[in-house]
């Protein structure tokens, strides 16, 4: 064999061998890394190639295609400890937004978005969705709202505030009205002329395929001059379930 030959013959087997340890943790040593799941199992451990890692409880109800931040130990022991951070809440994470200021709408009984109240949810996901929607509005226009989801959401809500009967300082019994697979109904409650009134929607949505805005939607609920209003520090909150 000659010198050339010999020389790129043991380059290749250092090559080797330098890719092999940084395959094997036992001669790599403890590390961490970020990877893909590509199947969960139903013993407490998901796959990631050919890496089987015992999940931790930081790490609920995983999925195939999550990334995912993995650790091992010298003895070749992997945990994934948990998803890595994205643009969207993870499963167990919160969304909420706040009015930092009032709305108001006159003679308009056409649905449409607060311009506070809106969150950007992920596909495929789960949420619980809850607000308390602080209001005035008179009895002739009274108020109607509902939400606004991405293309392909459904779901379910029950809102709680006054009847359309109230009248002002009346104490008429709450209604509670259930809008079952059709989360973007709007519901009329009642307005008390002049008295502050507050609507309690709670309920879930799904979403399809595309992400996009989960916002309260709103406009009176009978066309009046006297405006609808929805106060500042009204507020909305979703969780992700799944």
């Amino acid at each position: 064999m000659s010198g050339s030959s010999a020389q790129e013959v043991a380059a290749a087997i250092r090559r080797r061998t330098v890719q092999a340890g940084a395959a094997d943790p036992k001669v790599r040593g403890a590390d961490w890394q970020t990877a893909v799941v590509t199947a969960v199992n139903g013993d407490g451990t998901v796959n990631v190639g050919v890496i089987v890692a015992r999940r931790l409880d930081s790490y609920p109800a995983p999925a195939v295609g999550d990334q995912i931040f993995l650790t091992n130990s010298g003895a070749g022991n992997w945990v994934a400890v948990g998803r890595t951070a994205s643009a969207n809440v993870g499963i167990g994470g919160w969304l909420f937004a706040r009015k930092p200021s009032d709305t108001s709408r006159a003679s308009n009984t056409t649905p449409t978005d607060d311009p506070h109240l809106a969150v950007t949810v992920a596909p495929n996901a789960v949420y619980t969705v809850e607000c308390f929607i602080a209001y005035i509005a008179a009895s002739t226009g009274d108020i109607r709202i509902g939400f606004t989801a991405p293309s392909g959401s459904v779901g379910a809500y029950a809102s709680r505030g006054p009847d359309l009967s109230a009248t002002a300082g009346s104490t008429t019994s709450q209604l509670r009205i259930q809008s079952l697979l059709d989360f973007t109904t709007t519901i009329p409650l009642g307005g008390q002329s002049g008295t502050f009134s507050s609507a309690h929607p709670i309920g879930t949505v799904v979403t399809g395929g595309t992400g996009g805005t989960v916002a309260v939607r709103w406009c009176q609920n009978g066309s009046d001059a006297t405006a609808s209003t929805i106060y500042a520090h009204s507020w909305m909150k979703l969780q992700r379930m799944a």
